[in-house]
C-alpha cells in the first residue's frame, strides 16, 4: 500500500508524523477498505480525531483528493497509473512493506509454490520486474513504483 499525497506537497509531509501534525490536513478512505494493521491503525486515530472523509469508491477518493477536500489516500500499489503523475505516493507503511500481493490457492503443491515463489524473486532481483513496470507505466513512474528503493519525498 502506498498513500497519495498532490505531489506538489510531498516535501511537506515527508512522513505521517509530519502529516499528523497539521491538524487541518485529511484524509480519504474508502468505505470498507482494509490497509493492514499498521494503516488501519493510523486510518484509526484519524477517525477518532475526526479526519478522515469516507466515501463510495476509489474514483471519489481521487477527486476528493484532487478538489482539496482531503490531502491524503491510501491506494494499492499497482493502482498508481500514469494519469495519476500529480500525486506522489508515499511509503508510510511501517509492515514490512509488502505493497502487492499474489494469492495461489492451497490446491496447488507446496513444491509448485516454491518454485514460482523462488521464479517471481529471480525476476525482481534480476530487474525484469522493474523493466517491465517502466515499458508499460513509462520510465518515470515505473522508477517510482519500486518502493523497495526508496518512496519517500517522491
Amino acid at each position: 500500500m502506498v498513500v497519495l499525497v498532490p505531489r506538489a506537497e510531498a516535501s511537506r509531509w515527508p512522513d505521517r508524523e509530519a502529516f499528523g501534525r497539521q491538524a487541518s490536513l485529511r484524509l480519504v478512505t474508502v468505505r470498507g477498505h482494509r490497509h493492514g494493521d499498521d494503516l488501519d491503525a493510523w486510518v484509526n486515530a484519524l477517525k477518532a480525531q475526526g479526519r478522515t472523509t469516507d466515501v463510495s469508491d476509489v474514483p471519489a477518493a481521487l477527486r476528493a483528493l484532487r478538489t482539496g477536500r482531503a490531502q491524503a489516500f491510501i491506494s494499492a500499489a499497482v493502482a498508481v497509473s500514469p494519469d495519476m503523475d500529480d500525486l506522489a505516493p508515499m511509503d508510510w507503511d511501517r509492515s514490512g512493506g509488502v505493497v502487492g500481493n499474489l494469492w495461489v490457492g492451497h490446491h496447488v503443491p507446496a513444491a509448485d509454490r516454491q518454485r514460482l515463489h523462488q521464479a517471481l524473486q529471480d525476476l525482481l532481483a534480476d530487474g525484469t520486474v522493474e523493466r517491465i513496470m517502466q515499458r508499460h507505466l513509462g520510465d518515470t513512474l515505473g522508477r517510482r513504483m519500486r518502493l523497495g528503493r526508496s518512496a519517500r519525498g517522491l
